[in-house]
């Protein structure tokens, strides 16, 4: 097994991207050291263009030699650096927590064509809805041994606190209700919402940021997000 202490962890990412985030919170959660560099996706410099196959964030540069790319293939290397694994103990249980943690995968694409396709108010409501449904089957159908309160994250945690980041801000800018109060997985998400390692992972100012970001794709989720916040700050570069 590597020793993290023994080994230099850059990670190169975005300030708003939930797959860095994801990475940020592992790192953190094991407490392994690294650094970490924000880049502008539509303005990526030539340094990154060449070390990235893919042109994609995150990526995690090891020694300042090795590339890891692919933020699950970065996740699953970080969690097996160290003993305290983010993964259930029995193999089955892990198979069967692999398998709810891909519905997560699945929410992140909706809440990016949320931000970057639906322009209308109806074209929301309806991915809106369909994030609503696959919480309202994981509620009902998912072992709650893996979304009830435990002393320490879970990987599907890691995965589904920035989607609840994500509603959140939702929430507050359109009233639209992804969850209801007094189910297990709201309990999930306050829970989560906690978490030190899930707050760090993101700016202080994360609220602004998305609503700029999302505001410049043109989308409905951006204006609403936009007349939630007081002031709109700049862009930082990087």
């Amino acid at each position: 097994m590597i020793n993290p202490n023994n080994h230099d962890f850059h990670i190169i990412g975005h300030r708003l991207c939930p797959y860095v985030q994801q990475v940020v919170i592992i790192l953190k959660e094991l407490q392994i050291p690294y650094e970490r560099t924000d880049i502008i996706l539509s303005e990526k410099p030539d340094w990154f263009l060449k070390l990235s196959p893919l042109q994609q964030v995150p990526v995690l540069v090891i020694n300042d030699e090795i590339i890891l790319f692919e933020s699950k293939v970065i996740l699953e290397f970080l969690n097996d650096l160290t003993k305290n694994t983010l993964h259930p103990a029995s193999t089955i249980d892990r198979a069967i927590h692999r398998s709810w943690s891909e519905i997560g995968s699945k929410i992140l694409t909706i809440i990016a064509h949320i931000i970057y396709h639906d322009q209308s108010k109806s074209s929301f409501e309806i991915s809106a809805q369909k994030i609503r449904n696959l919480l309202t089957l994981i509620g009902k159908e998912c072992p709650e041994y893996l979304i009830r309160q435990k002393s320490a994250l879970y990987m599907i945690d890691v995965i589904f606190s920035t989607i609840f980041r994500y509603l959140n801000v939702f929430n507050d800018a359109t009233g639209y209700a992804f969850l209801d109060q007094d189910t297990l997985i709201y309990e999930w998400q306050q829970d989560l919402m906690k978490n030190q390692s899930v707050q760090e992972a993101v700016p202080d100012n994360y609220h602004e940021l998305l609503a700029i970001f999302a505001h410049q794709q043109n989308s409905f989720i951006g204006t609403q997000i936009s007349k939630s916040v007081p002031q709109k700050p700049k862009l930082p570069r990087g």
